[in-house]
């Protein structure tokens, strides 16, 4: 059985910590979005760098449901 996947796009804010927006569907609708420390980043993004301005990346649903516990605001 597939998961269910969802896109994300990572922003670098410029006091080094992340905004994640979460899209879903095939129109891929933004469904909210989280701002998070360095250290939630890695949590959630296990072995990418935090090297960056813009990240964009394809997420399962047990990921979605870990970044949306942590607080997400709905867009």
């Amino acid at each position: 059985m597939k998961k269910e996947t969802a896109q994300v796009v990572v922003k670098k804010t410029v006091v080094g910590w992340f905004n994640v927006y979460l899209f879903e569907g095939a129109g891929a609708e933004q469904v909210g979005w989280v701002n998070v420390s360095p250290q939630q980043f890695t949590e959630f993004f296990p072995g990418k760098s935090t090297d960056f301005k813009l990240m964009a990346q394809e997420v399962t649903q047990d990921q979605v449901d870990r970044i949306l516990g942590a607080g997400v605001l709905v867009a």
